[in-house]
């Protein structure tokens, strides 16, 4: 966060959050978990001071000389710089892969401006179409022409709105901002910036697992294994930690892909999860590497790859094989159940259920039920 800035109503610079975060970091970051949970921010974050800053002359006694900012409190400002790290970082690592905070801004204004110029008869309609003036024919060129009164002076906001719309119909004409999607709309914004050599990075399969309602650290698990940064034997082999690059569980060399899915025990127990989660998309992610796209398939493949590679660990760490299948469901259905009795804790039963109900997701009494009855065949 930026030092020096003026402090907000509170008068807590951002440099008090810095010298005392040791104190009181646990109970800013409750604070912020819990606006996540409530979808609410306390009083002291929604408040501010608005304040006149000179633009040239400080002694001036024109209005226009002077321009009003907003001071916030430093809260807020740490919670706004959660928000813009987590939007923008890349969804391999767990984000949303906005390239430009301020880009998506600009979208979703011109957006709900055009919105308000097709609702007729409402307030907000007759202020946009004054502050336009004659301008209006370039958002709503088959509209009426502007008859009512008009301010003769185009507002910063309107003419920064009308350059941007501008920009959208030169470099992608194809889309409609007002009914397109904002992340469409910003591909097809920053797509022609990307590096050919890049693209092919980005459409790796299994990007998408990482932005998936999963758990941190099974977010970070399956980034590691898509991008092959496990510690498998081959790895350490080159690296000269270990002497031999064969697997802990049978004879064959231990890679990335043979640890989760080619060894004899990865083969035996996702052909246990197959069977026992049939039309989860289990034998297509084995045989082609396909990721599902629905919400409990992706937590059940990961959680499977995570519960696969942690019997390896203990493998390695115990010096002997460990092939028994039952070890491994039990712990895969363990990270399943915590993860979602979490999210039915903080959903509620109705928005758990719709987000999550599936043939083998329940809630009974309040508890999250897992059917799991594998089938050998």
């Amino acid at each position: 966060m930026k030092k020096g800035s003026a402090p907000g109503p509170d008068g807590l610079p951002v440099e008090f959050y810095i010298e005392f975060w040791p104190i009181i970091g646990p109970f800013m970051s409750r604070v912020i978990r819990r606006c996540f949970h409530d979808l609410s921010l306390p009083h002291s974050f929604r408040s501010g001071r608005i304040t006149l800053i000179p633009k040239k002359d400080s002694q001036s006694m024109r209005p226009e000389d002077w321009r009003p900012i907003t001071l916030l409190n430093a809260d807020y400002k740490l919670l706004a710089n959660i928000l813009v790290r987590r939007i923008t970082q890349p969804r391999s690592r767990g984000g949303f892969a906005f390239p430009d905070v301020a880009v998506t801004a600009s979208i979703l204004s011109l957006r709900t401006l055009l919105r308000v110029l097709n609702n007729d008869g409402t307030p907000a309609q007759t202020l946009a179409r004054y502050h336009l003036g004659p301008s209006l024919r370039v958002l709503v060129p088959a509209g009426p022409f502007n008859c009512g009164p008009q301010s003769s002076h185009l507002p910063t906001v309107y003419r920064a709105l009308l350059a941007f719309h501008r920009r959208l119909e030169t470099t992608c004409p194809e889309i409609d901002v007002a009914e397109a999607k904002v992340v469409d709309t910003m591909a097809a914004l920053v797509q022609p910036l990307v590096p050919r050599h890049r693209q092919a990075v980005m459409s790796r399969p299994w990007k998408h697992m990482t932005a998936a309602a999963l758990p941190g650290h099974l977010r970070d698990f399956v980034w590691r294994w898509g991008w092959g940064l496990l510690p498998t034997r081959d790895r350490l082999q080159r690296w000269q930690v270990v002497r031999s690059a064969t697997c802990p569980n049978c004879v064959m060399v231990e890679t990335n892909r043979h640890a989760t899915i080619e060894c004899v025990v990865a083969r035996l127990f996702w052909r246990a999860v197959h069977a026992g989660f049939r039309g989860q998309g289990v034998r297509g992610f084995v045989s082609g590497g396909g990721f599902p796209r629905g919400h409990f398939a992706a937590l059940l493949l990961v959680a499977g790859l995570f519960s696969l590679w942690r019997n390896r660990c203990e493998a390695v760490a115990g010096n002997c094989r460990r092939r028994a299948l039952w070890p491994i469901l039990g712990r895969m259905r363990r990270e399943i159940l915590a993860f979602l009795s979490e999210e039915l804790f903080f959903l509620g039963e109705r928005e758990f259920l719709r987000h999550w109900s599936c043939p083998f997701v329940g809630v009974e009494r309040d508890r999250v039920q897992l059917i799991f009855r594998p089938t050998w065949c």
